[in-house]
């Protein structure tokens, strides 16, 4: 089964991730799911997906459902929040193997595997269907992703107006905006560490194209860093 939606999504470092809970419950908001995540994330050779902002990934959850995402470029690299539209399509067990085979046959290369534990809310604001996702990564790192999703066509000014409104009521939970996707806050993790602890993995030839992608990702990931801090 697939479908396409328009995203919009703003994420935010987490400094009290069981304070939040307790505001969101008390704001109405449902939890409706809980547990860990796998998310594969592919590249082209060249790089631009990472470039551009584009997703294409495999999502896994521990109860064995599976999807396929693609996210095209972000409108606007620079604004604070993200509206992308968004296909996704359910994936069978079974086929999951397959799917990845086809898409490396067609020149794609798993980048990077993003693994995260996530309490997902959902509930209205501002008349809006609202999703709130509370996530910790692997690497030790708490988020929280707030994400409107409409049909194509919606408008943009009021998306971000609602997301801001909202951000602003947690804002007490909430620390620094995060421009980057997971993506690069993890190949920047992996980068640091495969150049500390195994520089073998990273002179050897076969290895190149998989560090070439993680570079461009760290470098992207540290690039927003310092644009936050001027």
């Amino acid at each position: 089964m697939s479908k396409q939606e328009y995203e919009f999504e703003k994420k935010y470092a987490c400094t009290d991730p069981d304070g939040l809970t307790i505001e969101l419950l008390i704001m109405g908001f449902q939890k409706v799911s809980i547990g860990e995540e796998t998310d594969t994330y592919f590249s082209d050779l060249a790089g631009n997906f990472i470039r551009k902002n584009i997703c294409l990934r495999l999502r896994k959850k521990a109860d064995g459902a599976a999807r396929l995402d693609f996210k095209g470029a972000s409108d606007d690299p620079t604004a604070q929040f993200i509206a992308k539209l968004e296909h996704n399509a359910s994936l069978e067990a079974g086929s999951v193997d397959q799917l990845v085979r086809i898409i490396e046959l067609l020149g794609f290369v798993k980048h990077i595997e993003v693994r995260k534990f996530r309490r997902a809310y959902a509930g209205q604001f501002l008349g809006q269907n609202v999703n709130i996702y509370l996530d910790r990564l692997n690497e030790g790192i708490e988020y929280c992703e707030v994400e409107i999703t409409a049909k194509d066509g919606a408008s943009k000014k009021e998306m971000a107006t609602v997301l801001e409104r909202l951000s602003e009521c947690l804002s007490a939970f909430l620390g620094s905006i995060e421009t980057e996707p997971y993506r690069e806050i993890v190949c920047a993790f992996q980068l640091r560490k495969l150049l500390s602890e195994d520089l073998e993995f990273v002179v050897k030839g076969k290895n190149a194209q998989r560090i070439f992608l993680l570079m461009l990702s760290a470098e992207k990931y540290h690039s927003s860093r310092s644009f936050d801090a001027a």
